[in-house]
């Protein structure tokens, strides 16, 4: 299946949510989606927050799958364009 990207809605605070348009062999689709990111939020002793982005690294849908169920076995490649042309995010960016 041939991925290509068009648009996804999510942002500060909440990049890990969104809306994400996107097209599979000549076939537009539309879901809201969760993103699992690798990237994390820590403090040091001084209570100084470091954030460290990484790349997405799971798919929590809320209707993707379900609606379009010919994509779940095309997941990875699904994530590989969204790492492609999402932001990488930290877990943790609302802090």
């Amino acid at each position: 299946m041939q991925f290509e990207f068009i648009d996804y809605d999510g942002g500060y605070p909440n990049l890990c949510f969104g809306r994400l348009k996107f097209k599979a062999d000549g076939k537009i689709y539309e879901a809201d989606v969760s993103l699992i990111s690798g990237g994390s939020v820590w403090f040091d002793s001084h209570w100084c927050e470091h954030v460290e982005e990484g790349p997405w690294e799971d798919i929590c849908d809320f209707d993707l799958f379900e609606t379009y169920p010919e994509l779940k076995e095309h997941k990875w490649e699904l994530l590989k364009m969204i790492n492609e042309n999402v932001p990488h995010g930290c877990c943790g960016g609302c802090v």
